[in-house]
């Protein structure tokens, strides 16, 4: 089996995977993740085979993942050592595994993901995010059966919580746009070229727009909306985005403000409860956690609970009035801490800062094309790390697989000739 072919065995069944992912409730459950895993796991044995059966003097890995290695292996080191001090090795086990699917997904996608296989990739994404906000759209006005989220005032399609397929829009929505954008004749061939291509692409982004809104999850609103902002500045900064582009930019998102927040709707209803206090407040539930959670870590500062174990340490610590059981912290980075210790915060810092220097820099440009691209997986990383912040979107593997793979694209290094590739 030569290079492309293998190659493209590792898309397509990453692809597969991915998508498998998302139409099974997230592969929140243990046999939906058991199916990822063991799927990730066998395309890793076999990329380990071939990289150890390769012909002498051959280069043993393709192009090189750089700095970001570092935090990756700290980060897997830390869980590890948690992993000998949790207060239940059953969780901290499942979660160990799940943290080496995502590694092993990485590495896969750095090594194995050139140029025209990425483009090819973006639009998988696409259409997967697509495919479901026509599901969800079809729920939320038909009255399609979605057992497992009964809420019919919140869109999420196949996912069992409106925020997590927000989440995954988050990071579909941006890669529509850069393939819309970035576009050009000599850098692309194929028919999304041409009039009827672009116009397909357009009914896919505005079926996510649509989607996203109707998911009604405040949080994802929010940080799509900061992580666009900031790109607009970081565009000016490097004197990459004219004047009337910008103007254009902060006009669609003041009218989308506006949408949300003035219209007659549920959907402006769910707008107004953004604040840190009152009845209705977006941070009620969330604050005692977090003021609580706290109390864990100075409990248990260095090693932590053990990761996974968040659910069996916090009830011990509960407030008095919390009758619901919290899995979650609803906030990926304390709950992070919470299990790993406090060690674990200046890998994170340094990890998020690589990524988003290597999302955002002008750097290693080789054409017009490839830069809007990674633009457009900048801001769904962002977005997604922002949301991490109110929510648990890290804990949901279809949404760690396409941000892991988006991160992989961004932080791969090597040189890429110039080249045209079919879209």
């Amino acid at each position: 089996m030569n290079d492309k072919i293998f190659n493209n065995v590792i898309f397509r069944t990453l692809s597969a995977t991915i998508a498998f992912a998302a139409i099974a409730k997230g592969a929140v459950n243990l046999w939906s993740v058991t199916i990822v895993e063991w799927t990730v796991f066998i395309l890793l044995f076999l990329w380990l085979w071939r990289v150890n059966n390769r012909a002498k003097g051959e280069r043993p890995f393709a192009p090189s993942s750089g700095l970001i290695d570092w935090p990756i292996w700290i980060f897997v080191g830390l869980a590890l050592m948690s992993w000998f001090y949790s207060v239940y090795p059953y969780d901290s086990t499942i979660e160990l595994f799940r943290i080496l699917t995502y590694v092993a997904v990485y590495y896969l996608v750095a090594n194995h993901f050139s140029w025209p296989i990425q483009v090819r990739f973006f639009m998988v994404l696409v259409a997967v995010g697509a495919a479901l906000s026509v599901l969800g759209i079809g729920q939320y006005f038909f009255d399609l059966n979605h057992s497992w989220w009964n809420s019919p005032r919140l869109l999420s399609a196949t996912y069992v919580n409106h925020a997590h397929f927000a989440g995954l829009l988050e990071m579909t929505i941006p890669l529509s746009i850069g393939l819309l954008v970035g576009v050009n004749r000599d850098e692309v061939t194929g028919p999304f070229q041409l009039l009827k291509g672009r116009i397909l692409l357009g009914v896919a982004l505005g079926l996510m727009l649509t989607a996203f809104i109707l998911t009604q999850s405040r949080g994802a609103w929010i940080v799509l909306a900061a992580a666009s902002v900031i790109l607009c500045i970081v565009l000016v900064k490097q004197k990459s985005l004219p004047k009337w582009g910008m103007a254009a930019l902060l006009m669609g998102l003041a009218l989308f403000i506006a949408f949300i927040g003035f219209a007659e709707d549920r959907v402006a209803s769910r707008m107004h409860t953004i604040s840190v206090g009152g009845e209705s407040s977006f941070f009620k539930g969330r604050l005692p956690v977090y003021q609580h959670s706290l109390k864990i870590i100075k409990d248990d500062p260095w090693t932590g609970t053990g990761v996974g174990t968040f659910a069996w340490a916090f009830p011990k610590y509960r407030p008095e009035g919390f009758g619901v059981r919290f899995y979650y912290t609803h906030n990926d980075y304390i709950q992070t801490i919470v299990e790993m210790g406090i060690l674990v915060i200046p890998v994170l810092l340094w990890g998020i800062f690589v990524v988003l220097k290597k999302g955002f820099s002008r750097k290693g440009d080789d054409f017009r094309f490839k830069r809007a691209m990674r633009l457009a997986c900048g801001v769904g990383i962002l977005s997604l790390m922002l949301h991490g912040s109110v929510d648990f979107n890290f804990h949901i593997p279809a949404n760690m697989l396409v941000f892991v793979s988006l991160v992989a694209i961004v932080t791969r290094e090597g040189k890429s000739k110039k080249e045209k590739v079919e879209l």
